[in-house]
């Protein structure tokens, strides 16, 4: 059975290779402006609910203490 520490240091070894094949553009939303959709956008649409109520959710007059 191989030994722990030399698992856990393959396995560091792994996570820093894949971190440099990450490109991390790729997951700002921010700069994709195409890509945001604000309430109006899709409001409406099929399957598309706000606001939904459940039994135990608290109103943000009730109070949280």
């Amino acid at each position: 059975m191989p030994d722990p520490r030399d698992l856990l240091i393959c396995l560091l070894d792994y996570i820093k290779e894949q971190a440099k094949q990450i490109d991390l553009a790729g997951y700002r939303l921010a700069n994709a402006r195409s890509l945001l959709r604000q309430r109006g956008d899709i409001a409406g649409l099929p399957g598309v609910e706000f606001d939904i109520k459940f039994v135990g959710d608290m109103s943000g007059s009730e109070s949280r203490g």
